[in-house]
């Protein structure tokens, strides 16, 4: 039984990402043949970086509003905030350990890599 729950939770997550993924690629398509200026390939870099990250992207350009008011856009919106949501809970974990096990005089001003997650 529950390989057949855990394969259709694939089936629907390939689709939602493989429509996603068409989205984004037309998106780029569109932004590579519109950003004649730099300011614009900025602005179009980061609604397609907020858009991938599950994050509606300021109004003003048609083919992003329009991409946000898609059924598949919303259902990425819900599944990144809820795997944003376990990667916040390893961050917590991680912090936790790094207080209680890594002494460094001044760590609060250095950067620790963690190259294992």
């Amino acid at each position: 039984m529950f390989f057949w729950a855990h394969r259709s939770i694939v089936v629907i997550v390939e689709g939602s990402l493989r429509s996603l993924a068409l989205a984004f690629v037309a998106t780029i398509a569109f932004a590579g043949s519109a950003a004649a200026e730099n300011g614009e390939f900025n602005r179009r870099a980061t609604a397609t970086a907020q858009i991938l990250a599950g994050i509606t992207p300021a109004a003003g350009d048609p083919a992003l509003d329009r991409l946000v008011k898609l059924e598949a856009f919303a259902e990425h919106q819900k599944w990144m905030a809820s795997h944003w949501g376990q990667a916040r809970g390893r961050i917590s974990a991680i912090e936790g350990w790094r207080a209680q096990q890594v002494k460094i005089s001044g760590g609060n001003n250095k950067t620790l890599l963690y190259p294992f997650l």
